[in-house]
């Protein structure tokens, strides 16, 4: 960084507001090294970023800031204990290019620059009583002066460290907590001296991030101990982004994941961890091997021990229609793992016993490829069941599917494809949508090219769920901007297929149609069709009429709503918004307080939308009043959705983000790059809309009220000329 960089910011409540009055200085050293002047009120700020000998070098015939020097020199104090270092080792360590003489005349003049940045942020102390020069020994040395006088982060950290390790040896759980707090929030702003690698200070920096692993490791044990387990895996997660080979942090992650079946997350996580050792010719502690594979293992073999993995073969199976019916109602899955499980089994046998008898009349005798078909199909299910996603057993079974294996009708049982569908729908339900992309791409893609398997009425609802099911799992997947283009013609595809030329008489295939108008009306809306939505809203909700499916129910009515909000009409979007509280009231009571909530979020939806719309030329200071009513109702998401519980969660923090790109957008960027960290391993499709948040953000910043309230009335930027959202 050229010469100084003045900046505004607002001081957090990081211990700085809670230092004696004499305080008189704060610094910052871990992430790009800062000196600030103390106070509740936006403050100047000086940053600097530290450099290498070898930079210095390379931009020594340029022009070359003196501010680096004195940060350079600032620098060097901070990691000597007593933040004293004597001239001599100052002129090694920061000229050792220049002559003996030069090197002393250059360290004079760094000084001389360091008392006027110091005296340039706080005007009303002198510098000497914060940096000076006296005796050390024979040698003469620098002083930076120690708190309470000058505040550091790093002394701050160690201090909460030793409170914190103090408080566990007495049995005060809830002090130590906060103490583990406060040390991780302030060690993870940055590496220690971020952008200097310098050799005076690898010892220091190697001990501080040693420390930030036993803290994180700790505050993780602490949330764990009070039930604080999402706590504990985004400190620890946060910890493997700074330090992506430390074993002793992915252990723990992985153990906690495990308690929950996160089993593709550590399968991500392990090949993270393999390939950064790979990169410095290392492999895995064998603790860490034997952990991963215990974990691997473990719901596979629970699995394979339960007894109703086979039912005895003299048992009748259940027409595959009447379960696959059966399975679309509200309750679709059970949460309880074994009742899926029976449910997923129920009435078969062994297949090949069973379904698959040679000579049987109904299904003609069976050749090599569809046996080999149909023990992968089998296989399969039982592994997906299990939750063994990510293994690499898995992974070879899956391949199967991709096989040169034609289907055909003599390779077909309806009641394993069933299985499958509704293992698929269970991975769903519990995240693993990239799984369930994989699997069912891969069936779609053969499936078209057997028209006499298409041909069949009865796969038309397998073929149906299946295409839903891909399609569920695109949405978690394609960039939020550019969903709608390419799901909305493959959501026509279906409904011109399958519900335009059917009656739609069964409960089964009224159910399909809903789900299908659902999503594909939510992507209408997006795209400005504002009549096919509405048409959508209100064929779904005639579909549903005598069905009990509540989540399905309360997103029609809510989409009803919103789509008032986006074109802009406020009375009609409250008038629906009323008459959607009205229609919940017919639900039963254990889903009622949900379906409140879920319409109360989506209201925050709605002045969220009029906050940043682009078709009215509302003053900034309404649209800052609707954000703030919008921030408000973004408390916290526990309503009926069509969405993944996780996902809606993560849409409603997003939404909360962006309200503060009007409210105080140095938060909203900051909130911004926390979700990025918790999305981008698991919905990647709302990166490009963090993206977005930020780019506005900065905006926000850089263009003041005027500035950025043109921008809204214009509706477009050269980065984002298309599109008729901003959000």
């Amino acid at each position: 960084m050229e010469g100084k960089n003045v900046a505004e910011i607002w001081l957090g409540e990081d211990t700085i507001g809670q230092k004696p009055r004499d305080l008189r200085l704060v610094l910052r050293a871990f992430g790009w090294l800062t000196v600030e002047r103390p106070g509740q009120a936006p403050k100047q700020v000086y940053a600097c970023r530290v450099l290498s000998q070898e930079e210095r070098r390379e931009r020594l015939k340029k022009y070359l800031s003196s501010y680096q020097h004195v940060f350079a020199l600032l620098a060097a104090l901070l990691c000597q204990p007593g933040r004293l270092a004597t001239r001599e080792d100052l002129q090694e360590w920061l000229f050792g290019d220049y002559s003996p003489r030069k090197a002393a005349a250059r360290l004079d003049d760094t000084a001389s620059r360091l008392r006027s940045l110091l005296r340039s942020v706080v005007p009303e102390v002198e510098p000497d009583t914060l940096f000076w020069l006296e005796q050390a020994g024979i040698s003469r040395a620098y002083r930076l002066a120690p708190y309470p006088t000058v505040w550091l982060d790093v002394d701050a950290f160690l201090w909460y460290m030793e409170q914190a390790s103090r408080f566990e040896r007495f049995g005060e759980q809830g002090l130590a907590l906060v103490c583990w707090e406060r040390a991780f929030q302030l060690g993870r702003r940055g590496i220690f001296l971020a952008g200097c690698y310098a050799p005076w200070l690898d010892a220091r920096r190697e001990l501080l991030e040693g420390l930030l692993s036993q803290c994180a490791q700790a505050l993780a044990r602490c949330y764990r101990l009070q039930g604080g387990i999402a706590q504990a895996e985004f400190s620890l997660r946060l910890l493997l982004e700074r330090q992506p080979d430390n074993e002793d942090g992915f252990r723990l992650l992985v153990e906690l994941l495990g308690e929950r079946g996160a089993y593709q997350e550590i399968e991500i996580y392990y090949d993270r961890l393999q390939k950064v050792l790979g990169q410095a010719g290392r492999r895995p502690k064998p603790q860490t091997e034997e952990l991963v594979a215990y974990l691997r293992a473990r719901p596979l073999v629970r699995w394979l021990a339960g007894p109703h993995l086979r039912l005895p073969t003299g048992q009748p199976a259940q027409g595959s229609g009447e379960r696959s019916a059966g399975c679309t109602g509200q309750r679709v899955i059970p949460d309880d793992l074994s009742m899926w499980r029976s449910a997923c089994l129920e009435g078969f046998g062994s297949v090949e016993s069973q379904h698959l008898q040679e000579g049987s009349q109904d299904m003609p005798s069976f050749d090599q490829a569809r046996r080999e078909l149909l023990r992968a199909l089998q296989r399969m299910a039982v592994a997906l069941g299990a939750g063994a996603i990510g293994a690499n057993e898995l992974l070879q079974e899956s391949k199967a599917l991709r096989q040169p294996v034609a289907l055909s009708k003599a390779a077909l049982d309806l009641d394993l494809l069933y299985i499958l569908l509704n293992s698929l729908e269970k991975l769903l339900q519990q995240g693993e949508y990239q799984y369930v992309l994989a699997v069912t791409q891969s069936l779609y893609e053969r499936w078209l090219a057997t028209p006499d398997l298409r041909d069949d009425p009865r796969m038309t609802s397998w073929e149906l769920r299946l295409g839903l099911l891909r399609a569920r799992a695109q949405e978690y997947v394609i960039s939020w901007y550019r969903r709608a283009p390419q799901l909305i013609a493959f959501y026509n595809e279906l409904e011109d297929r399958f519900l335009c030329a059917s009656n739609l008489k069964k409960g089964e295939e009224r159910l399909l149609a809903a789900q299908l108008l659902a999503r594909r009306g939510r992507h209408q809306r997006v795209l400005w069709h504002f009549e096919e939505a509405e048409q959508a809203c209100q064929e779904g909700l005639k579909l549903l009429q005598g069905q009990e499916l509540a989540p399905l129910w309360t997103h029609f009515l809510c989409e009803y709503a919103h789509l008032a909000a986006t074109r802009g009409d406020e009375n009609l979007w409250l008038q629906r918004l009323d008459a959607a509280r009205g229609s919940v009231l017919a639900l039963p009571s254990s889903e009622r307080a949900k379906a409140f909530n879920q319409i109360t979020y989506m209201q925050g939806e709605g002045y969220k939308r009029f906050a940043f719309h682009l078709r009215k030329t509302l003053p900034l200071a309404r649209r800052e009043q609707a954000a703030g009513l919008a921030y408000q109702l973004f408390q916290g998401w526990e309503g009926l959705s069509i969405e993944l519980p996780g996902f809606e969660s993560l849409v409603m923090q997003v939404s909360r983000a962006q309200c503060l790109i009007l409210l105080d957008p140095a938060a909203a960027i900051e909130e911004a790059q926390r979700l990025i960290l918790v999305v981008q391993d698991h919905y990647p499709t709302l990166l490009g809309k963090l993206s977005r948040l930020i780019w506005l953000a900065e905006q926000r910043l850089q263009m003041g009220n005027a500035g950025f309230l043109a921008l809204l009335q214009e509706g477009k930027t050269t980065a984002y000329s298309t599109g008729y959202q901003l959000l």
